[in-house]
């Protein structure tokens, strides 16, 4: 299996002085001074107390050369045949045929018997010379540091002076501190094979000689204060898995021992070379850590720009911004360097994008379909390497639309770009101011400003930041449109509401009116609910205005329902209270400056012109048969004669007056109840005629009483009325103010949309 044919000598000498002829097949004197030191047959014994061919399968099984001799010392049964054959406290023998109780500490403390068999078949006092000579306990320490029995085995076998010579030679305990706190044996054996750095083991393991140029440039032990700083053997394990020369390169270039305080900041075993290359050129490490020249497209600085040459375009209603942007990126490629005087004439040179790396910059907040909208352009490379990519693209972003203060509205939108595939550490963003001299004006925005900002945020998964650049671009809506076509319309259908207590009442038309005005707004609240978003985190500013007046002209209707109840209010139903008359008839009158109908107006008076004292004497001629009487109950009297004569009224007198009332009754004419001698026949008839008048009169009175009702009521809703007119006016204005002017561009949106 290993392709040799020492098994061959070895399988023939097992009985004899087999690892003289295993130290020859091996090419190594390793085992050649073992056998002149040892000077015994020890092996050969071994051998015959143990009556097997255990040692060759073992390294048939191991195919090493290093591990034979241990694995057949450790992974055996050969502790229980010596245990059987000595059948003694071996503690107490070991301690005897040494002299010494370090091995029983040891012992007690690795936990295995190994020591014991090896004092009995070595029977030497090997380690207190050792102990002697090195003038330190270091393998103790380290024996119960590791817990392993390896170096003691070590040191058994090789019985050398090589652990003296490299410590006299290093003039220091690094490897024990190396040891202790890696906790691994693999810069012991290192010390011994190389008896100086370990770039030449690395070179024996990797069967390359990379590393032992590099020491040999290098000339520093630094990897060995590398590994002491990590604790761990990461770059073994990296050299192999690499199997390139590119370390060697590296350390040319650097020629300094970064690595070692590099290390000490880090702490990890990742990212040591990308800090090392951080001081000079990143790319080569990067190339290095993929297997691949990609990142050496890539700058490190990629600067990111933003040209808004076109219109935009909100649509408030999904909350999407449409925006047609070049987007420019600029950073270097050392690879694609040339010099210009080797070829004249070449200033610069365009690739395809798809020829050669570009950034993957893409739009976060997209809101297209297709997600990245940019048309692909060719790549402007120059001699010094710099690369220049303005990839056009119309962009549907998201913008979340804060409708509070429409339609004097700023909005602010984010354009966040950013690499999709590449951290902080691998591509670093920075920003570029916007330019938006090639802005073409919209018809419904203003575009105020276009500010950016680098970001920075950092996820759980990974330690590196991810870089971003951020637009924001600012906009303030046009608002002639809108205040042409909803808020003046609006301002007049409030002020058509005002109109409704102008309206006198008995046309009819004053809660038609109303009513009207309050379907208007409703039509208006709908064309604004139609270009507003669907949101609930604020109301709109023209829907606020919209629902005080709806409110305005909800209370005027309710108050022209009221007016007109007082208006109509029957008289024979009952009188108006006390408090109301004093309320709405004195208080609110004087303080509206209004008068009661009639008010200044004398009644005349009616009395009789003659004395009271005075009798007026009538001659009634009846005629029961006038040509021209048509019913027969009426009675027609003729006056052919009036004698006006005094007479006293007295009850001698002769004659029953009655009264004649004129107007209430304060003045009245008498007149004869008792008949004369010349119309003493008409007596009956004078009594009825005398009982209508009265009647008429009453009935004229009841009615006087009844309009007089009627015009307290009357007057009173024209009170209602005014004052209704005056304080929906005053709350109409207030509030138009109040809630426009709340805006906080109101007045810049006035004068520059409306003025200019």
């Amino acid at each position: 299996m290993l392709q040799t044919d020492m098994f061959i000598y070895l399988s023939l000498m097992i009985q004899t002085d087999m690892f003289i002829y295993l130290s020859i097949m091996l090419q190594t004197d390793m085992f050649i001074y073992l056998s002149i030191m040892l000077q015994t047959d020890m092996f050969i014994c071994l051998s015959i107390m143990l009556q097997t061919d255990m040692f060759i399968y073992l390294s048939l099984m191991l195919q090493t050369d290093m591990f034979i001799y241990l694995s057949i010392m450790l992974q055996t049964d050969m502790f229980i045949y010596l245990s059987i054959m000595l059948q003694t406290d071996m503690f107490i023998y070991l301690s005897i045929m040494l002299q010494t109780d370090m091995f029983i500490c040891l012992s007690i403390m690795l936990q295995t018997d190994m020591f014991i068999c090896l004092s009995i078949m070595l029977q030497t006092d090997m380690f207190i010379y050792l102990s002697l000579m090195l003038q330190t306990d270091m393998f103790i320490y380290l024996s119960i540091m590791l817990q392993t029995d390896m170096f003691i085995y070590l040191s058994i076998m090789l019985q050398t002076d090589m652990f003296i010579y490299l410590s006299i030679m290093l003039q220091t305990d690094m490897f024990i501190y190396l040891s202790l706190m890696l906790q691994t044996d693999m810069f012991i054996y290192l010390s011994i094979m190389l008896q100086t750095d370990m770039f030449i083991y690395l070179s024996l393991m990797l069967q390359t000689d990379m590393f032992i140029y590099l020491s040999i440039m290098l000339q520093t032990d630094m990897f060995i204060y590398l590994s002491l700083m990590l604790q761990t053997d990461m770059f073994i394990y990296l050299s192999i898995m690499l199997q390139t020369d590119m370390f060697i390169y590296l350390s040319i270039m650097l020629q300094t021992d970064m690595f070692i305080y590099l290390s000490l900041m880090l702490q990890t075993d990742m990212f040591i070379y990308l800090s090392i290359m951080l001081q000079t050129d990143m790319f080569i490490y990067l190339s290095i850590m993929l297997q691949t020249d990609m990142f050496i497209y890539l700058s490190f600085m990629l600067q990111t720009d933003m040209f808004i040459c076109l219109s935009m375009q909100q649509d408030e209603k999904n909350q999407v911004l449409t925006t047609n942007i070049w987007l420019q990126l600029y950073w270097n490629d050392y690879y694609l360097q040339w010099n210009q005087s080797e070829y004249p004439g070449v200033a610069n040179v365009r690739f395809p994008d798809s020829q050669i790396w570009k950034p993957d910059i893409l739009l976060y907040n997209s809101a297209d379909e297709r997600f990245d909208a940019t048309f692909h352009t060719n790549v402007l490379v120059n001699s010094s390497g710099s690369c220049s990519y303005l990839p056009p693209g119309i962009f549907k972003s998201t913008c979340y639309i804060d409708v509070r203060w429409f339609p004097f509205d700023l909005q602010r939108c984010d354009l966040k770009f950013g690499s999709w595939t590449y951290g902080g550490w691998s591509l670093d963003l920075q920003m570029i101011e916007a330019d938006i001299t090639g802005y073409i004006p919209n018809g419904e925005w203003d575009l105020v400003e276009v500010p950016g900002r680098r970001n920075e945020r950092f996820y759980d998964c990974c330690k590196e930041p991810y870089p971003d650049v951020t637009f924001t671009v600012v906009m303030r809506r046009r608002t002639l449109y809108y205040g042409l076509n909803l808020l003046i319309p609006c301002v007049l259908i409030s002020t058509l509401a005002l109109l409704v207590f102008l309206l006198p009442a008995d046309s009819g038309e004053k809660i038609s009116l109303g009513i009207t005005v309050l379907l208007s707004l409703t039509v208006f609240m709908l064309l604004v609910a139609e270009i507003m978003p669907a949101t609930s985190d604020s109301v709109p500013l023209i829907a606020q205005y919209f629902a005080t007046t709806m409110v305005i002209v909800g209370l005027s209707v309710i108050a022209t329902v009221l007016v007109l109840q007082y208006h109509h209010h029957d008289p024979d139903g009952s009188k108006m209270p006390k408090w109301t008359r004093v309320i709405l008839l004195n208080w609110c009158a004087w303080f509206l400056r209004m008068k009661r109908p009639g008010e200044d107006r004398v009644r005349p008076a009616c009395h009789n012109k003659h004395p009271r004292g005075s009798l007026t004497s009538m001659d009634l001629n009846t005629s029961a048969s006038a040509p021209h009487s048509t019913n027969g109950n009426m009675l027609y009297i003729g006056l052919e004669s009036m004698h006006y004569t005094t007479a006293a009224t007295s009850p001698d007198s002769g004659v029953l007056c009655g009264r004649l009332v004129c107007g209430r009754g304060e003045d009245e004419v008498l007149l004869p109840t008792r008949p004369t001698s010349s119309a003493g026949s008409l007596e009956p008839d004078l009594a009825k005629l005398l009982d209508e008048v009265r009647y008429i009169a009453k009935r004229f009175r009841d009615q006087d009483e009844d309009e007089l009702v009627c015009n307290e009521w009357k007057f009173a809703a024209s009170v209602i009325d005014r004052l209704c007119l005056m304080a929906f006016s005053l709350f109409t204005i207030l509030c138009t103010i109040g809630i426009l002017m709340s805006a906080p561009n109101f007045v810049e949106a006035i004068s520059k949309d409306f003025f200019t």
